[in-house]
């Protein structure tokens, strides 16, 4: 038994599983409590999941629609990080390498993310 965080290899090399000890999360209990050294009376809770955001400016979104489009519709899941992490652990894989074998291994995913006609030019240049 242990903690890990993620997204990380090693969830992607090892099949873990959550444990839930019912206790829920709270996090305003997390924040203001838990997590503060001077807490005195710290309740169990579990973490809270950890939301992480792109982020651009206004101009570049007026400047580049095409490519905060992508920005805004790119997203993975923990596991899927993880697996890719792994990946690139277990091949010494550079970014790259591991990009390569994102958009080989992975087409559904990054395809939501594109137009039709962005897909089939990136299709065309991967190696076979």
């Amino acid at each position: 038994m242990g903690y890990y965080w993620a997204p990380t290899a090693v969830l992607g090399k090892y099949p873990m599983v959550k444990v839930d000890f019912a206790s829920g999360v709270d996090p305003e209990e997390f924040t203001h409590c838990t997590t503060q050294q001077d807490c005195l009376q710290p309740k169990v809770t579990m973490y809270p999941a950890a939301t992480v955001h792109s982020v651009t400016t206004e101009r570049f979104a007026i400047s580049a629609p095409a490519a905060y489009d992508y920005i805004s519709k790119r997203a993975f899941s923990n596991q899927q990080m993880n697996q890719l992490l792994a990946w690139m652990e277990q091949q010494q894989a550079d970014a790259q390498t591991s990009m390569y074998y994102f958009l080989q291994e992975y087409p559904t995913i990054w395809q939501a993310w594109v137009s039709e006609a962005a897909a089939i030019k990136i299709k065309q240049v991967l190696p076979n």
